[in-house]
C-alpha cells in the first residue's frame, strides 16, 4: 500500500511507527509531500487494531520542532473464517419448544386480523446466523470507491425452504456476530423437508470468503383444517323457488335434519377440541344435539329439530320472517384445531328452512283506483274507518310472509258462502261476494287481490274473512279464523 504523509514544510528526517507490517523508506520530490509503500505482515495475520503514527521528533528546515499525526485504524487480516469454526444458522420457532415445526399464523401487519394477532401457536420464526468473527454490512475493499457486502440476504439461499426472509440484522449490542431475520412461512402449505442454506458467498470485515452451512430439517405445516357442510332433512322437504324465493332444505313442524361435518387437512384430519355447542353457531331456530364422530375424529353427526312455533318473526310486532327462511349452521373461526395445533378456518353450511309458526294476516288494504287506504291489524291502524269507498273498489289482504297460492281460494260463480278460504259479506257471512278465482298474488305470494266480480252495493257494510285453510310455504295452517273487525263502506251513490 502507498503512504502519503502532505505538508511536512521541507522536513529533512521524519520518524514513523507501523504495525502488522513494514514501511518502506519514504521519499519525496519537494521535501513536502511524502510517500513510502506499506507491506502488511502476510500470510497468517489477524490484528485488528492498527495504525500508522507520525511522531513529533521531525523538523522544518527551520529546525522547528514538527506534531505528531495518526491514520485511521485498519485492518491487517489473511485469515478465512473458518479457522475460528464454521458459523452456525438456525430457526427459532417462537412459542413452541420444537423449532423443527412451524405452524399457521396471522398478523394484523398482514391485514388479517379475522383469528387475532397471532394464533396457533408457532406461527412465527426468526432465523438465526452466528458468526465466529463479525460480519459488516459493508465494507471498503482494497482500492475501491464503493462499498461492498460482507453478508445479506444474498447469501441465505431458500430455494428448498417454503416461505420469505425479512432483512437480516445484527442484533443489537453483539458486534455483528449474531444476525436475525423474520421467515415467514408460506400459508396453506404442507411440506416435511425444509432447509434454509448460508452460501459461502459471505466474507468476514475484510474480505475473507466464509463457508457454507446450512439448517437442520423443519416441516412447514400452515394448513388450516377446512370443514365441510351437508345438510339432509329426514323427510326430504323443499321449499320451491317458486314459494319461496330459493329453493334450499326446509323443517316444518315435526321435521328433523342432520348436520354433517367432514374435516380435512387437505386429507381427512383428526380434530381435537371440537364441541358441536361451542363451536356451532347460527342455532337461534332449531335445537342441534351433540355432534359424535362416526370415523376416527374427522366426520361428525347430530340431528337438529326446529323450535317450535318458530320463525324470523318473532312475535305479531314484526312482518317479516326472513332470517328463518335463511338459515346456515357457522362453525366459528379459530374454535378447533387439528392434531398439530392449527386453528380452523370458519365456514358456513348450506342454507334451510325453519317455519313452523302458523301464517297470520298483517294488513287489509283498500284500493279504489286511485289511493290505498290500509288498515293494519298489528298496530291497530285503519285509515279507512268511518271511510266511503267506491263500489268498483279492490281488497287486497297481506300476510306475515310466503304463502301457498294454493292455499288461497274464492268463490267467482255465485253468492253461497262455502268453504273458500278467503271471502267477503255484508250479512254476516249468509251469503257472500262472489270474487274472481284465483285472486292474483304479489309481494312474492305474500298479498292476494280480492277482485269483486260485480260492483259492490252501495251505501253497504261489508266484511272480510280468512279461514284456516290458508296455508304458508311450509304447510303451515292458520290456527284460527281471522275476520277483519274495521268494516267498510261503501259511497252512497
Amino acid at each position: 500500500n502507498d503512504i502519503t504523509i502532505p505538508n511536512l514544510d521541507q522536513a529533512p528526517r521524519h520518524d514513523n511507527t507501523t504495525a502488522s507490517g513494514t514501511l518502506s523508506t519514504m521519499t519525496s520530490s519537494d521535501n513536502i509531500t511524502w510517500e513510502g509503500i506499506f507491506m502488511p505482515t502476510f500470510p497468517n495475520t489477524e490484528d485488528w487494531t492498527n495504525r500508522l503514527v507520525l511522531s513529533d521528533n521531525f523538523t522544518d528546515v527551520d529546525n522547528n520542532t514538527g506534531t505528531g499525526a495518526s491514520t485511521s485504524n485498519y485492518m491487517v487480516d489473511d485469515i478465512y473464517p473458518i479457522v475460528h469454526g464454521p458459523p452456525t444458522i438456525y430457526l427459532d420457532v417462537l412459542d413452541r419448544g420444537n423449532d423443527d415445526l412451524i405452524l399457521w399464523a396471522q398478523h394484523y401487519s398482514e391485514g388479517r386480523d379475522t383469528v387475532g394477532q397471532t394464533s396457533g401457536g408457532g406461527g412465527d420464526a426468526y432465523l438465526y446466523v452466528n458468526f465466529q468473527e463479525p460480519v459488516t454490512a459493508s465494507y471498503n475493499s482494497d482500492n475501491a470507491t464503493t462499498n461492498v457486502a460482507s453478508f445479506s440476504n444474498a447469501d441465505i439461499d431458500l430455494d428448498n425452504a417454503t416461505g420469505t426472509l425479512r432483512t437480516m440484522g445484527a442484533i443489537d449490542n453483539d458486534n455483528k456476530t449474531i444476525w436475525r431475520a423474520q421467515f415467514k412461512p408460506t400459508l396453506d402449505r404442507e411440506v416435511d423437508n425444509n432447509t434454509i442454506t448460508l452460501e459461502a458467498t459471505w466474507t468476514d470485515q475484510v474480505g475473507n470468503p466464509g463457508t457454507s452451512v446450512t439448517t437442520s430439517n423443519f416441516v412447514v405445516e400452515t394448513y388450516r383444517p377446512q370443514a365441510t357442510f351437508t345438510i339432509t332433512i329426514a323427510d326430504n322437504t323443499t321449499c320451491p323457488a317458486s314459494l319461496c324465493g330459493n329453493s334450499r332444505p326446509a323443517l316444518g313442524p315435526g321435521d328433523n335434519g342432520t348436520l354433517r361435518v367432514v374435516f380435512s387437512d387437505p386429507n381427512p384430519e383428526p380434530i381435537f377440541n371440537f364441541s358441536s355447542d361451542a363451536d356451532i353457531d347460527n342455532t337461534s331456530y332449531v335445537t342441534l344435539s351433540t355432534m359424535t364422530t362416526i370415523d376416527n375424529d374427522t366426520t361428525w353427526e347430530g340431528v337438529f329439530t326446529p323450535v317450535d312455533n318458530s320463525t324470523g318473526a318473532g312475535n305479531q310486532g314484526q312482518d317479516t320472517q326472513a332470517s328463518s327462511y335463511n338459515i346456515r349452521f357457522l362453525l366459528r373461526d379459530g374454535s378447533f384445531r387439528d392434531n398439530k395445533g392449527n386453528p380452523g378456518d370458519d365456514v358456513y353450511s348450506p342454507y334451510f328452512v325453519v317455519d313452523t309458526k302458523a301464517p297470520y294476516v298483517t294488513e287489509v288494504k283498500l284500493y279504489d283506483g286511485i289511493d290505498n287506504l290500509e288498515d293494519s291489524t298489528l298496530d291497530g291502524s285503519a285509515t279507512f274507518n268511518n271511510r266511503c269507498i267506491p263500489v268498483h273498489s279492490d281488497i287486497y289482504v297481506t300476510f306475515d310472509y310466503f304463502i301457498n297460492p294454493t292455499s288461497i281460494t274464492t268463490n267467482a260463480a255465485d253468492t253461497i258462502c262455502r268453504n273458500e278460504t278467503i271471502k267477503m259479506s255484508s250479512d254476516n257471512f249468509s251469503t257472500c261476494v262472489k270474487i274472481a278465482h284465483p285472486p292474483a298474488a304479489s309481494n312474492s305470494n305474500k298479498t292476494f287481490k280480492l277482485d269483486p266480480v260485480d260492483n259492490l252495493t252501495y251505501n253497504t257494510t261489508y266484511t272480510v274473512r280468512v279461514e284456516t285453510g290458508v296455508e304458508d310455504a311450509l304447510e303451515n295452517n292458520m290456527t284460527s279464523q281471522f275476520t277483519h273487525s274495521d268494516g267498510f263502506r261503501t259511497s252512497a251513490f
